[in-house]
């Protein structure tokens, strides 16, 4: 909600015309962004995923994806029915024991001995590399069907994954995969509440491992996704049309990317508005000289003024039937040289 000052601050806003005034490009901040740390030459694409996923990141991969496995194995032996009352009464035990292991923050879940004729062998750390980086490169490597990475010969073969790790072995793992507590639920209705341990995460890295230079832009990206999903987007002008809407904070001097937010869907709350989506991405870079470039979909004269307020300067493009723009702006011929001043 706008705040009484920038309400008073829009009320008292005078617009003069100045004809050919040019922004000096000197104006303008430029210097780029840098690592925190050295990395050189020597430095191999597992050393940069382990900057991402390293032991802290797998080792909760592993500790939920066990959990569920046991709360959903336990389930399906419920559902049998079986007649063997020494069976439920173990079966019940167990399901308590990790309950309340779960809500031991302290403590890490072991893996109880389930009563099961199929029952999948405990992942390791060296396997669950092996399941991501098989993932990632299928992304690279596509495939009409991903068995077809298991091919021993033709077309399609793939030894670089066949020797990484078997195909039961990905089904497995791929069945029991979690990333977040199981035994958890807020009860919310946020779609992406499975996937936030994660992103927060791998967002955490990004910051880390990175300055940000003074010059920063923040804009869309899509995470490319045909199937059938609440979240998927459709956005025309972009050369990746159809998939999962990304909102970006990222060095403009390289595109990296320091902050995301990706959007659930139509929302009917303010908390995905133009103006929202870019103050929650410049949260905690106050008054630290940065300089953002945005285009029309997020540019307002109310945002423009918070963003003053913030220490950030900011150029970009806005639509010309914005509120608070000189009654004129709407007349502005393209290609003609005029420039209005706001006191």
């Amino acid at each position: 909600m706008m705040n009484i000052d920038i309400e008073d601050q829009l009320s008292a806003l005078h617009w003069i015309k100045e004809e050919g005034i040019t922004m000096n490009s000197n104006q303008l901040y430029s210097s780029s962004g840098r690592n925190s740390r050295e990395f050189d030459s020597s430095w191999r694409p597992i050393d940069f995923f382990k900057i991402y996923f390293d032991n802290e990141v797998l080792g909760e991969i592993l500790t939920n994806s066990w959990r569920y496995y046991t709360k959903k194995l336990s389930e399906k032996q419920k559902q049998k029915k079986l007649n063997n009352p020494e069976i439920d009464i173990l079966n019940e035990k167990l399901s308590q024991l990790i309950i309340e292991e779960a809500k031991e923050d302290e403590k890490e879940p072991k893996a109880p001995e389930i009563i099961s004729s199929k029952k999948i062998k405990e992942i390791d750390m060296i396997e669950l590399e092996a399941y991501i980086g098989v993932i990632i490169t299928m992304g690279i490597d596509r495939k009409p069907n991903y068995h077809m990475h298991w091919n021993t010969h033709g077309l399609w073969e793939s030894s670089l994954i066949s020797k990484a790790l078997g195909l039961k072995r990905f089904i497995n793992i791929g069945s029991i995969f979690h990333l977040s507590d199981p035994f958890y639920s807020s009860n919310s209705q946020d779609k992406l509440e499975k996937l936030n341990p994660l992103m927060s995460q791998i967002e955490a890295k990004s910051q880390q491992y990175y300055l940000l230079g003074q010059s920063i832009a923040i804009d869309e990206s899509m995470i490319a996704f045909k199937g059938r999903n609440s979240m998927k987007q459709y956005l025309p002008m972009k050369p990746t049309k159809w998939g999962f809407k990304n909102f970006v904070l990222a060095d403009s001097s390289n595109g990296y990317v320091y902050r995301f937010i990706i959007y659930p869907g139509k929302n009917e709350s303010s908390e995905f508005s133009p103006e929202n989506v870019c103050l929650r991405l410049l949260q905690g870079l106050e008054n630290q000289n940065f300089h953002l470039y945005i285009d029309n979909w997020y540019n307002s004269i109310p945002l423009l003024l918070k963003l003053k307020e913030f220490g950030i300067e900011c150029t970009g493009t806005i639509k010309q039937n914005r509120k608070y723009l000189p009654k004129d702006f709407k007349q502005i011929i393209a290609g003609i040289n005029q420039s209005n001043i706001c006191l």
